[in-house]
């Protein structure tokens, strides 16, 4: 008895060393898959970001087009480009309901994800 207590003193018995492998591996799988998850969204986040200011640019421009055009005659149109490698379809309509009034639809898309945008301007 007084033997095997003097070598339980002395170090870990091998159970106590597979154990301690064991709940070691566990929190490093815990902590790197979480790391990896927040890596993940955020790309996917920094990705959403680009799309909706490259779409909120080309809304912006095709406004100020419809805007300041005083003259020239806005016709419908479809309009298909691409912009920082996305795709973007664009539609302009006048509303004949109301004067001067123009309605724009964008579509923009990448091979992951698609979003769709409506905006309505008047000719000054």
């Amino acid at each position: 008895m007084f033997l095997l207590l003097k070598i339980r003193k002395s170090g870990f018995i091998s159970i106590e060393c597979i154990i301690s492998i064991a709940i070691l591996y566990v929190a490093v799988y815990l902590v790197s898959t979480s790391l990896y998850n927040c890596y993940s969204f955020i790309s996917r986040n920094i990705s959403d970001r680009e799309m909706l200011s490259t779409a909120k640019k080309y809304i912006e421009d095709e406004k100020y087009r419809i805007q300041n055009s005083k003259y020239e005659l806005i016709e419908d149109k479809i309009e298909k480009n691409y912009i920082n490698g996305y795709e973007i379809n664009s539609r302009i309509e006048q509303i004949l309901d109301y004067y001067q009034c123009y309605e724009i639809n964008i579509e923009i898309k990448n091979e992951f994800k698609k979003l769709r945008f409506n905006s309505y301007v008047t000719r000054k």
